[in-house]
């Protein structure tokens, strides 16, 4: 006897049943109860196809399954969209049933079919009777095809983009209008023409700023990661598909809108620390938050009368510095199982939203994150339990490690460590990290400082016309090295290979430079030239000789000296553009939206995109450096990472005039504290990512 045959002794009725979905697939594995005109019951797994159920008294006959498990099977199954036609009405008229009766074709809903209507709201259209074929009524000695309507689940998408610390887009305008006419009115004041002039008399002109420039956030370009978010798709991207993006700020930069053009101060807490109100965790729980409010419960309402609920949640996160700490923080409390961030947002804000039934937030098939691509990863949380220490891989409640069965793609871009040292910017790693950039998890180390590959210093694309040739504005002066030591009583002469500051008294400079302050310039003299930071033509040295009262009067006088070393160099800073080319192809590789006509578009017309090879800097070993951002973009798009990047030949060429040497030995805070000091033999620390951690 056919396993698809319900067996009887007396009852002689049957029926025919054959259950679809719209794309004619079989509904199969779930079990019905089938009860007949009499009342008798019995149990039939569906196996897929049609299944003949004999012993059945005349009449009408029922058929139900646990609500639950139908509801799961009927929700998991794709509708048709617009452009296609079902197939059931063919299969139905392809062959006869039993007996060589034809088959009915009823449209049906999962209403028809539960046991009992479910503890969720379930949308009006597939309550039992709200089916093409209205009320269902199955009568013994009949075939019947049953086609269940699908629900229409909407995918939401949603781009989160990190701004770096004291980052901050509300501010760049601001400021921009504020640094071009200090540059004018120095300009118009010299009738300055040329950029050596420019550079000559910057020192002699001081326009005055107002004090909101003071702010970190004010005196920064736009970053790769806003620059990011203006090109993501901020649309339905297509059917079934809500997709859009949420910029957010800095860490340590104000929430508030600006008032007369500027954001609130920039907060210690934040830009120190990482931590407080506008720290990583509290952006992270402020962002959520925010695209539930703002994004998703506003354009849930135009989409409403189309679709059943959100069926899946999809994430690409972007992040720059502690943005990029915030990025990878906010993957781990989308996909943690408790106290999850995200599910309470929802709560909260888009009640009104309906999710589907079988919502299972640890299946990547309804939750996931897609893509995170971040820049230098620089969590530096200063905790009270590490001594308020930055530099450490102590990082508080931050989560850095992402789990590779549930995070489909991570590119990682970070600084090499000999162009990027800083003692309070160690790099967090990636874990599970390739080379390989098609690779799930991709990690780069790369020629430049960490702005040059997340963004923030000033292209001269960025300013208008005479502006974009006052090179003050693209000048970096840092105080590379200061060295004290005891003062020799005498020396021969003087070797320095650079100018000094102050007049040369030719005596008192010799005993300067063979103290042990002075050889330890000399040996920083020569680790910049020597690396290709610079010419000796960009260093200036200074010196302080102070007397060293003694408690002996009979004793002859002490003399220390302080030494200190000064680089000045022209950068430029488009090195982050060819980054921002890098990130952005390698993301559209990887399946992220982005909007057709601003990606083809505004690489050459966007002056906070574009590069021209505007001077003799943009010569790099003899090649065009617009030349080679287009060739990285293209190859970028293809999964590929342009040889060059790793070459060591390209990363010295672009030293003097493209990488910026982040590091510094000025102190703040009355001496106290030296934030950009460099760590220890001028190499980064490097933390790995701990799973949990």
């Amino acid at each position: 006897m056919s396993q698809h045959t319900i067996p009887c002794e007396t009852l002689t009725d049957w029926i025919e049943i054959d259950f679809r979905d719209e794309s004619n697939q079989p509904l199969s594995g779930l079990t019905a109860t089938v009860t007949d005109a009499a009342g008798n019951s019995r149990q039939l797994k569906l196996t897929g196809g049609p299944q003949l159920i004999t012993c059945l008294a005349p009449g009408a006959v029922t058929l139900t399954f646990d609500t639950d498990s139908w509801l799961k099977a009927v929700m998991s199954r794709r509708p048709l969209n617009a452009a296609e036609t079902s197939a059931v009405p063919e299969y139905v008229k392809a062959a006869k049933g039993f007996n060589n009766t034809v088959k009915q074709h009823l449209q049906a809903t999962v209403g028809d079919f539960w046991q009992q209507p479910p503890t969720a709201a379930v949308a009006e259209r597939h309550q039992a009777g709200k089916g093409k074929s209205g009320a269902v009524e199955l009568l013994s000695r009949n075939a019947y095809v049953v086609e269940i309507q699908a629900f229409k689940w909407l995918t939401v998408r949603m781009g989160l983009f990190f701004d770096g610390t004291a980052n901050n887009t509300y501010n760049v305008d601001w400021g921009r209008q504020q640094q071009e006419r200090a540059a004018h009115y120095c300009m118009n004041r010299f009738s300055v023409e040329s950029q050596e002039q420019a550079l000559e008399l910057a020192a002699q002109c001081q326009a005055p700023m107002p004090k909101a420039m003071e702010n970190l956030s004010a005196t920064n370009e736009y970053t790769n990661v806003q620059k990011l978010e203006w090109l993501y798709a901020n649309q339905l991207y297509g059917a079934g598909l809500l997709q859009f993006g949420l910029y957010v700020k800095g860490i340590g930069t104000s929430l508030e809108e600006p008032a007369n053009g500027i954001d609130d101060d920039d907060a210690f807490a934040g830009v120190a620390a990482g931590r407080g109100d506008n720290g990583v965790e509290s952006r992270v729980e402020q962002a959520l938050n925010d695209v539930c409010q703002n994004k998703l419960k506003s354009q849930w309402g135009r989409l409403a009368n189309q679709y059943d609920g959100v069926g899946k949640f999809e994430f690409d996160l972007f992040g720059f510095s502690r943005g990029a700490a915030a990025a990878r923080h906010c993957a781990n409390m989308v996909l943690r199982e408790k106290d999850n961030l995200f599910q309470a947002a929802l709560a909260k804000h888009c009640s009104d939203v309906p999710l589907r039934s079988d919502m299972d937030w640890q299946n990547n098939e309804h939750c996931q994150i897609h893509f995170v691509g971040i820049y230098d990863t620089v969590a530096a949380i200063a905790t009270l339990w590490d001594g308020i220490d930055p530099h450490d891989e102590h990082n508080g409640d931050v989560k850095l490690w992402l789990d590779p069965k549930r995070v489909k793609k991570v590119v990682h871009l970070t600084a090499n460590p000999r162009d990027e040292f800083r003692y309070n910017f160690s790099l967090n790693s990636l874990n599970n990290a390739s080379r390989n950039p098609t690779a799930p998890f991709f990690e780069a180390v790369l020629p430049g400082a960490h702005s040059d590959l997340g963004g923030g210093y000033y292209s001269r694309q960025f300013f208008d016309g005479k502006v974009q040739s006052y090179n003050p504005l693209f000048t970096e002066t840092k105080l590379v090295a200061a060295y004290h030591s005891r003062l020799p009583k005498n020396a021969v002469s003087s070797n320095s290979p650079v100018a000094f500051g102050q007049g040369d008294d030719p005596a008192l400079t010799a005993k300067v430079m063979a103290s042990d302050a002075g050889k330890k310039v000399l040996r920083e003299i020569d680790r910049l030239v020597t690396m290709n930071w610079c010419q000796t033509s960009d260093l200036s040295i200074d010196y302080v000789v102070r007397p060293v009262l003694q408690g002996n009067k009979n004793r002859e006088p002490e003399e220390r000296v302080t030494v200190k070393l000064t680089m000045t160099r022209i950068v430029e800073g488009d090195l982050s553009r060819l980054y921002l080319r890098l990130m952005a192809g390698l993301a559209k590789f990887s399946g992220v939206n982005f909007d057709d006509g601003a990606f083809e578009q505004k690489w050459s017309s966007d002056s906070s995109y574009k590069v021209e090879d505007l001077n003799s800097h943009f010569n790099l070993l003899g090649r065009s450096f617009a030349a080679i951002c287009e060739e990285v973009l293209q190859q970028a798009t293809q999964g590929q990472l342009h040889p060059l990047l790793g070459d060591e030949s390209f990363r010295r060429a672009l030293r003097p005039h493209f990488i910026h040497h982040s590091a510094d030995v000025v102190s703040v805070a009355g001496g106290f504290i030296v934030p950009y000091i460099p760590n220890d033999g001028n190499a980064r620390a490097v933390h790995p990512a701990v799973k949990g951690k």
